[in-house]
């Protein structure tokens, strides 16, 4: 599987520390390696069609958007994130 990190992601997680930004390089090769895995908690985002979220740790989650090939990495943040992209 493909996955291209956007510069919204970039920028977000250059601002995190290290053990959060640890903690979401981890899933992110998880989910490269087995999308299914339970602890990543894989779930399409409601009301924002193509875009889905993984677990990053307890408090933030990865948001991935559905692309020819594999998934953009839009952004990371607490439970939160959600109502951003509830608003597109």
């Amino acid at each position: 599987m493909k996955l291209a990190l956007s510069s919204r992601f970039m920028r977000t997680m250059s601002k995190l520390p290290s053990n959060r930004r640890d903690a979401a390089k981890d899933s992110l090769k998880k989910f490269i390696a087995d999308p299914k895995l339970p602890g990543l908690n894989f779930e399409p985002v409601r009301n924002a069609t193509g875009f889905f979220t993984i677990r990053a740790n307890a408090g933030d989650r990865i948001v991935l958007e559905k692309s020819e090939g594999g998934y953009a990495v839009v952004d990371i943040g607490s439970h939160d994130i959600y109502r951003k992209l509830n608003r597109r």
